[in-house]
């Protein structure tokens, strides 16, 4: 407890004469405690840029609905850009790339060197225009959060899928140790994905200590629809990379489906295959839990996954479904989940898909060990739970299997 006693002041007699007037007080106050204004596109600035442009830190950027086409570059500045009902930003004909590591992107918003940039209640349109552009993506956050909210995100992709090596993406965070920014926060909340080779893609830097948590997500009540079936490119609803912890929940994924060779769409994927560097590592927990997949090669692959939990989500695997639930790592904890694999023709598929030699020789996805696997019902699988060469100690008890 504060002990010190508050220093009071006297006035002094000539106080009434050496103070403001009221009026001049109440333009203080609402001055210095009001929040800043918001700044208004197209009445007050023509182009979202122009308002970024204009903008203070802490400002809000309301844009009027109407299809905006232009590339916003916001450096430096903590804003909030939210579109009033009917608010569509494309992509333009041509994107001036940015570098991430190795390779370039072109993204349609880009966001750097901030603290934090909310977005509310704006359409991104890709008009599948990545067949000129290397990395078509929607927004990019490098080295920043943020906060995305009541969004809808389409047509991030090649027209021809095998036009780009790299996957396009509507949503991309990263947090490059060059940042200096530290553990970063992503919301991804209430929003609407279609037609995009990947959905959300949030990354660490894997240069550094991968157990160390370098974002802290939440991806709560959104709606993904992938490509379809398509034998050019695997697909993703969620990706979760090197770094990243937090819950992945109440989302519902259709619709992600690889029909070509040596590889698999996923609906939700925490952790990376042949990620370098390649030896084991435990991964910052994840929770994934009561979400809807279906239509999807795999419902939820987590590698890695050192003591995840995945439970109380319903997976409904459709005709190309290669296993409802595939795992790895130490101590991951699976239960109250439904499966039903019922109508796959992909043969040997399983409910649950314990990682081992086979899936690591191919894409270094780990090895599950002490994986507990209770009170899962499982329908229709040609294996329950099926489990490679060297996976050890699984625990199994109360799941129900139907054929």
């Amino acid at each position: 407890m504060d002990t010190h006693l508050p220093t009071i002041i006297v006035p002094s007699p000539d106080w009434r004469r050496s103070a403001p007037s009221t009026f001049a007080l109440a333009v203080l106050l609402s001055t210095s405690l009001c929040p800043a204004q918001d700044i208004h596109v197209p009445a007050q600035y023509p182009t979202i840029q122009q308002a970024v442009n204009a903008a203070n830190s802490g400002q809000r950027i309301v844009i009027a609905a109407g299809v905006h086409e232009e590339q916003i570059v916001i450096d430096g500045k903590n804003l909030s850009l939210s579109g009033e009902p009917g608010t569509v930003i494309q992509s333009p004909l041509a994107l001036i790339p940015v570098p991430l590591g190795s390779q370039m992107l072109s993204p349609v918003l880009v966001v750097t060197d901030a603290d934090t940039l909310g977005i509310d209640g704006i359409a991104f349109d890709g008009l599948r225009r990545g067949d000129a552009l290397p990395r078509l993506t929607g927004v990019f956050y490098s080295g920043v959060g943020g906060r995305i909210s009541n969004c809808s995100f389409t047509g991030f992709r090649s027209q021809n899928l095998a036009a780009q090596p790299g996957p396009e993406r509507a949503i991309e965070m990263v947090n490059p140790v060059t940042s200096g920014q530290g553990q970063l926060r992503c919301d991804v909340l209430d929003c609407t994905f279609a037609d995009n080779l990947d959905s959300i893609y949030l990354s660490g830097d894997p240069s550094v200590d991968p157990t160390a948590v370098q974002i802290r997500a939440h991806i709560v009540g959104n709606h993904i629809t992938g490509v379809g079936p398509t034998p050019q490119k695997n697909q993703r609803g969620i990706f979760l990379d090197v770094g990243v912890t937090g819950e992945v929940r109440q989302n519902t994924i259709t619709d992600h489906v690889y029909l070509g060779p040596a590889s698999f769409s996923i609906a939700i994927e925490v952790g990376s295959a042949s990620l370098v560097p390649v030896t084991p590592y435990a991964r910052p927990i994840v929770w994934i839990r009561s979400n809807t997949l279906s239509n999807n090669n795999a419902g939820i692959a987590a590698f890695y996954a050192d003591h995840s939990l995945v439970f109380g989500n319903t997976v409904t695997g459709g005709p190309f479904a290669l296993a409802g639930i595939g795992l790895s790592g130490d101590g991951v904890f699976a239960f109250a989940n439904s499966i039903v694999m019922t109508g796959s023709v992909v043969p040997g598929h399983s409910g649950f898909l314990l990682l081992g030699a086979e899936f690591n020789a191919l894409f270094n996805t780990g090895f599950a060990s002490d994986t507990r696997v209770f009170f899962n019902s499982i329908t229709g699988a040609t294996t329950a739970i099926a489990e490679q060469t060297g996976v050890t100690g699984t625990w199994a008890l109360g799941n129900i299997t139907f054929p």
